[in-house]
């Protein structure tokens, strides 16, 4: 193998400059780059060169045509190789990897057992951790933070302070961004977008042309898909909580509505049912009649699903054989009979179980074994 630089001198303790001893690429033989600790930090091999005031050190490790400059380090035990480049003030360490044609730069920083491939992007003060994977043509810019074992891949955007955490998913086109959270096993899919303070949580889906913003809360089971609208402080726990109609007569606009705060989300306009309509027959009669249509087929849907004798943050007791647990009623469904399904998260346990009433709130199983007593609501 022929040498393609030499170890100097320099004026840093405990690392060399490198100087080309051949010309390859855009390094001309003479050349000096980077610095480095020993010959074990950049191959010879390949194209890869430390380029300006950049460092490696420890037992990082630079191959390929993986490029690393300015005043970036890779330090510990960080691998860059294949076409990757390490640019700016960037930070690679721990045991970090990055690859393929990734590009990270700015201030951002790759550790833990981290893994940047592909053609992705980390810049800005971006930071990526723990074991999680960016790939594709995925970005994560601003303070955007990447950690646990998430994945975020294809063309999802990560921007502002969003948090991505625990074992999320983001792909597709997707977005993420302001001081939005996503984590447990939650997933943001095709040209979702999450923004504001936002949360989505537990196993909660977001995919199609959705929207989570401001303080809204998505959480267990929920999937939100077309272009379903959340947005204010709604808090959606279960299929029921949000109801999603589209503008047939006209525009064919998406017009959403959440029941924890019963309000009305459309175009431009945020509000109660009462107000959309007003808004509706000002702009023309017909508008009026089918907005007021919509909103009474709600009312009259919420009356009944409102008639439960239980409600989401009620503080119940469950007895399952000898056992007796406190939990909190954490959303209610409906099964396809007209059922209510609750599921109780139990305390201290963190499991949860679903317990099936029927309309007047009697046990739907005869010969089940857990008992519900409610003793208060939040």
């Amino acid at each position: 193998m022929e040498k393609k630089y030499q170890l100097i001198e320099s004026d840093q303790e405990g690392l060399f400059r490198i100087k080309a001893l051949r010309s390859f690429n855009d390094v001309k033989e003479g050349d000096l780059g980077g610095y480095v600790a020993s010959e074990d930090n950049l191959s010879h091999e390949g194209d890869c060169w430390v380029y300006h005031y950049a460092v490696v050190k420890d037992n990082a490790r630079v191959s390929d045509n993986a490029r690393v400059g300015d005043y970036a380090q890779v330090t510990d035990n960080a691998l860059v190789d294949n076409s990757a480049q390490i640019m700016t003030y960037a930070r690679v360490s721990d045991n970090a990897w990055v690859s393929g044609h990734a590009m990270v730069g700015g201030t951002a920083k790759i550790s833990g057992h981290a893994k940047v491939m592909d053609n992705a992007t980390i810049t800005d003060n971006a930071h990526v951790t723990d074991k999680a994977r960016v790939f594709g043509e995925a970005r994560a810019y601003n303070n955007s933070m990447v950690g646990g074992t998430t994945r975020i891949g294809d063309n999802a955007q990560l921007q502002g302070n969003a948090q991505i955490m625990d074992n999320a998913w983001v792909g597709d086109s997707a977005m993420v961004g302001q001081n939005a959270k996503v984590f447990g096993n939650a997933q943001i899919q095709n040209n979702a977008r999450i923004y504001g303070n936002a949360q989505i949580y537990d196993n909660a889906i977001i995919r199609g042309e959705a929207a989570v913003e401001g303080n809204a809360k998505v959480c267990l089971q929920v999937i939100l898909d077309d272009e379903t609208w959340v947005v204010g402080d709604a808090e959606i726990t279960s299929a029921g909580d949000v109801i999603y109609f589209r503008n047939f007569w006209s525009s064919q606009r998406g017009i959403t509505w959440t029941r924890s705060n019963n309000m009305w989300k459309t175009g431009c306009f945020y509000g109660t049912g009462e107000e959309l309509v007003k808004k509706a027959y000002s702009d023309s009669k017909g508008k009026g009649i089918f907005y007021e249509a919509y909103v009474k087929f709600v009312e009259n849907l919420n009356n009944l699903m409102s008639a439960c004798p239980y409600k989401v943050g009620s503080t119940v007791r469950c007895e399952t054989e000898t056992k007796m647990h406190d939990g909190v009623v954490v959303s209610i469904g409906f099964d396809h009979d007209g059922n209510r399904d609750l599921t109780i998260k139990l305390n201290g346990t963190g499991d949860c179980v679903l317990f099936v009433i029927d309309y007047d709130g009697n046990p739907v199983d005869k010969d089940t074994r857990i008992t519900l007593l409610e003793h208060g609501t939040k």
